[in-house]
């Protein structure tokens, strides 16, 4: 009965030592693919000649950190190969008005005309407020990027901080020989928000629609009893009807886009975007994207659409 007993123990030792030198191949075998792997741009993943649940599942999980790995490189490298387009845009941004600075102080130099020396430095003016407006558009972007940045927002008249900017681009409209058709209600629209930041949305949606429209600029602003709110509750269940929707300030900005204009929807509000890179301006593509930054740390919503040429603009404000 002793002998019975000792042989079934060395059996199951031996079975239990050869499982173990299975799991210790295995587990060197999967060594031996990681290291292979490494450093490799392949689509090659971990396998287990060994069915067992335990090794399987380390198998998956490092399968599912090499795509991961596989999908952050691929990030980066689309990153650091737009950091690069974005830094030669910004370089020739910005070398382009000093370039024509420099030509216009020479030829300021060199004559002695009053009304050309006149006409000299006007040109130039206009290619410093250009450049300033590109390195402010630039320190407006960085501080938003930081996550500490916050706006304090307070009790503002919609109607009467849209009508001050329109106002404000009166002679901009005029040079241009555009005749926006506005369209205000007669009470007051009262939202929360900043007004610097606001004020900085409207002139860049503006210049935005000065640089790529064709004319027709509408502006509307309306009022929306029922406007729906896409939320769900902490529990997970669906907020009701009443609960779903609320009163907003619909303001609505439409033109026709030049016959050239290449705007991609899909990328409006992205960083840098230009509808068209090779235009010569001083637009650094941060306008929109700035307007999307400074609106989202307000609560507000901004969507863009087109539709047969025309480009639509919409801002949703909480009503107070």
């Amino acid at each position: 009965m002793a002998y019975l007993v000792i042989s079934i123990l060395f059996i199951c030792c031996l079975a239990i030592g050869f499982y173990l030198w299975l799991l210790l191949r295995q587990i060197k075998e999967l060594g031996d693919q990681i290291k292979f792997l490494d450093g490799r741009q392949s689509r090659l993943r971990l396998t287990s000649e060994l069915k067992n649940k335990q090794i399987l599942e380390l198998a998956d999980q490092i399968n599912r950190h090499i795509d991961n790995t596989h999908s952050l490189q691929i990030s980066l490298l689309r990153e650091e190969s737009a950091a690069k387009d974005t830094i030669a845009g910004l370089s020739h941004d910005i070398r382009t008005p000093l370039t024509s600075l420099n030509g216009y102080l020479q030829l300021l130099q060199q004559t002695n005309d009053p009304e050309k020396q006149m006409q000299y430095l006007a040109i130039m003016e206009e290619r410093i407020n250009g450049l300033t407006r590109i390195l402010d558009e630039l320190f407006t972007y960085a501080k938003l990027e930081q996550d500490a940045f916050s706006l304090e927002l307070q009790e503002i008249n919609l109607s009467e901080v849209l009508a001050h900017n329109l106002f404000s681009f009166y002679e901009i409209f005029k040079q241009n020989q555009i005749e926006p058709k506005i369209e205000l209600p007669v009470e007051d629209v009262k939202i929360k928000a900043n007004p610097n930041a606001l004020e900085r949305v409207l002139q860049n949606v503006l210049q935005n629609a000065l640089l790529h429209g064709a004319g027709n600029l509408k502006i509307k602003l309306d009022v929306i009893n029922n406007y729906p709110v896409e939320e769900m509750l902490s529990d997970g269940n669906k907020l009701s009807k009443a609960e779903n929707s609320m009163k907003v300030a619909l303001l609505e900005f439409s033109n026709q886009l030049k016959p050239d204009s290449q705007l991609n929807i899909d990328n409006l509000f992205d960083k840098f975007y230009k509808a068209d890179p090779a235009r010569q301006n001083s637009s650094t593509g941060l306008g929109l994207s700035i307007a999307k930054r400074l609106l989202d740390k307000m609560d507000v919503e901004i969507k863009a659409k087109l539709e047969q040429n025309i480009f639509y603009l919409h801002m949703f404000f909480p009503l107070i």
